[in-house]
């Protein structure tokens, strides 16, 4: 997998620190899906030995004109950071930018150091810390008076901290502030300033998709993508989810289409990348499921679509599941009038469950499960209850309760296996 790494600058006095013009390294623009795919640690190491880097090229002379508090500790960082003590040059890039704070010192080069603390904090995994910094560094960029593309940037990143500590509210309110300043940010690179808007809007989906909000987190997707429709980028990681999060609502809504579609490209984008296996095997399930609810002309419309976007071998080779068991089912009725397919006799809904109904949480629960010869249903499997799992208890039970006409092979009834359904619940109003 290959990632990008970020660029933001302060102007042209950080060169103070260091001498590399008015650009400074940051975090990878894909922290937050390396940290969902499990690879942080390699990034995490790449990352480091990047700003060491950096932080070689400060000089003594580049020091020289610093309050002696601020740069007595940014020698110590220096230091820490060329030992790859890590844990040793965090609380030393603290303490320079709390010096220099104090001192009131030059706010551009207070910033450089508060932004540098932030990013260290950030790649340890000390969200919170790194969250507050980021704050702080909008208020000094505010105070120079960088520009917008910039402050958006700072927001977008304090977004992704304040995600990974949990904190979803403050995630998706950051996340607008950074979207709203990056949206009209025409100083920066079109395909940079693309880049954070998709990252910014990212961040709110997955937030909102936390919180419980599939229509939420479905917009917010959908905005994710739009912000790259005229730019050549992709952003691995995020696409598999923000497709998921179209795909469920869509099949909770019954568009049949859409759910097809953006269900095999969630899954494709996972196959490819060797991402989320907890949820990669059933998703090919649901894919298949709901492409198997299209007729004939409309998923031959879907396949040419998702070939012209280099998606199908992918589709057709992760069929297997789903598919081979529909199709095994299809052989054993076929060719004889005797043989059909179970009929459904009794299935009533499922109740509401009563902490998503008052929290306002709509959602999706997708089943597989056997009818036996008496017609009663078995081996009750929920391959996804989203976004909660408080949905599932409820729909297994309904699924317990249902009564089918068995399917029956030369007239005498038989087991059938792979059935599936999804339940769907969504407020009115």
């Amino acid at each position: 997998m290959c990632h990008g790494w970020g660029y933001r600058g302060f102007r042209a006095t950080a060169q103070r620190l260091f001498r590399f013009g008015a650009q400074r390294l940051t975090l990878p623009a894909f922290w937050l899906l390396i940290r969902m795919s499990g690879e942080e640690d390699v990034m995490f190491r790449s990352w480091l030995a990047a700003v060491a880097l950096v932080v070689a090229a400060g000089s003594a002379s580049a020091q020289s004109d610093l309050p002696e508090d601020v740069r007595r500790s940014y020698v110590a960082y220096n230091a820490a950071m060329q030992a790859e003590d890590y844990e040793r040059a965090l609380p030393a890039a603290h303490a320079a930018w709390r010096a220099a704070e104090a001192a009131d010192y030059d706010p551009v080069v207070t910033a450089t150091l508060a932004d540098n603390y932030a990013q260290l904090a950030d790649a340890l995994g000390r969200y919170e810390e790194a969250g507050s910094a980021y704050r702080a560094v909008v208020r000094l960029q505010q105070e120079i008076g960088e520009s917008p593309g910039v402050i958006g940037q700072t927001w977008r990143l304090a977004a992704t901290a304040a995600l990974s500590a949990g904190d979803t509210r403050g995630a998706i309110r950051l996340a607008d502030t950074a979207g709203d300043l990056l949206q009209n940010a025409t100083e920066i690179d079109p395909g940079l300033r693309a880049n954070e808007l998709f990252l910014s809007r990212a961040i709110q989906a997955h937030a909102l998709w936390r919180d419980g909000s599939m229509r939420g987190a479905a917009l917010r997707a959908q905005q994710a993508f739009d912000a790259l429709a005229d730019h050549d980028l992709t952003s691995e990681g995020h696409f598999a989810l923000l497709s998921f999060y179209l795909g469920a609502l869509a099949a909770a809504r019954r568009e049949d289409t859409d759910a097809a579609y953006w269900l095999s490209v969630a899954h494709t984008w996972m196959v490819r990348e060797g991402s989320h296996p907890e949820m990669r095997t059933g998703l090919g399930y649901w894919a298949d499921y709901a492409r198997g609810r299209l007729d004939s002309d409309d998923r031959l419309a879907l396949f040419r679509r998702l070939a012209g976007e280099g998606m199908v071998e992918e589709v057709e080779s992760e069929s297997e599941g789903y598919q081979e068991c529909a199709e095994r089912g299809d052989a054993e009725l076929a060719d004889d009038p005797a043989n059909r397919d179970a009929v459904a006799l009794e299935r009533r809904p499922p109740r509401y469950p009563e902490r998503a109904a008052m929290a306002g949480a709509e959602g999706v629960v997708v089943i597989r499960y056997a009818i036996d010869e008496t017609g009663r249903t078995q081996d009750i499997e929920v391959l996804f209850s989203i976004p909660f799992a408080d949905f599932a208890e409820p729909s297994v039970e309904a699924v317990e309760r249902w009564r089918f006409d068995p399917a029956r092979v030369g007239g005498e009834p038989v087991r059938q296996e792979c059935r599936m359904t999804t339940i769907e619940y969504i407020l009115e109003g």
